[in-house]
């Protein structure tokens, strides 16, 4: 019953910003906060459980790097770093794994990140795929344009300006 309930709500509050974002002119914008805000959760979370595992482990990252007097906000600054740094594959070596738990969740965070850099390339090369066929396209346009002017004296120069604008300003790209 209860996870009938859970489901519930996560639909009708998934439907609820669905029906936001499709309704709203700000879409994109919406969209990247959303975006960015789930970022800093999983960053939140995974530094909150990395804190975790180095705390109930023995070795540990906060003993060997000696931040086991320092407080919390400065032990959770150096989980955050970490993060990055595995998540990036940087991993400058300055913090290390020292326990089972802990490689293993380094391990599971340098795949997150291998697969997460390979989805931003790919996405981005695909972004500029799709403006270099819209490019294309409009080119093809123009030339048609062109043609239609140079064969059609009747043509008005303010005519031919005015759908040469819309063919370049038009939101038919998007």
């Amino acid at each position: 019953m209860i996870k009938m309930v859970k489901s519930i709500t996560n639909n009708q509050a998934y439907n609820f910003i669905i029906n936001i974002l499709n309704d709203n002119k700000y879409y994109n914008q919406i969209s990247l906060l959303l975006n960015i805000c789930f970022i800093l959760l999983i960053f939140h979370l995974s530094s909150c459980i990395y804190i975790f595992i180095g705390r109930n482990s023995y070795p540990n990252w906060i003993m060997t790097t000696n931040l086991d007097n320092k407080s919390f906000c400065h032990i959770y600054i150096c989980g955050i770093y970490i993060l990055i740094t595995a998540l990036t594959t940087v991993g400058y070596g300055d913090i290390t794994c020292y326990s089972f738990k802990e490689r293993i969740f380094q391990l599971i965070l340098l795949i997150i990140g291998i697969v997460a850099y390979s989805w931003i390339v790919s996405s981005f090369s695909n972004y500029i795929k799709k403006i270099n066929e819209k490019s294309v396209d409009l080119e093809s346009r123009i030339s048609i344009l062109d043609e239609i002017k140079m064969t059609n004296p009747n043509l008005t120069k303010d005519l031919y300006d005015r759908i040469l604008r819309h063919l370049k300003y038009k939101k038919y790209f998007e």
